[in-house]
């Protein structure tokens, strides 16, 4: 599981700039889970280093 990021969703191109793997925290058959805290911390990471480039 993981995260896809994009710089314009309305685009009539979607072009993924950056893919992650999020580490799942407990996995099995028929579920997984992971830290939405730090899938979080990921994308407020990214999305400011965007605004800032």
């Amino acid at each position: 599981m993981g995260q896809l990021y994009v710089r314009d969703l309305t685009a009539k191109e979607i072009v993924v700039d950056q893919a992650t793997i999020l580490k799942p925290t407990k996995a099995s058959w028929t579920k997984v889970r992971f830290n939405t805290a730090s899938a979080m911390q990921e994308r407020e990471c990214l999305f400011a280093k965007a605004t800032t480039a």
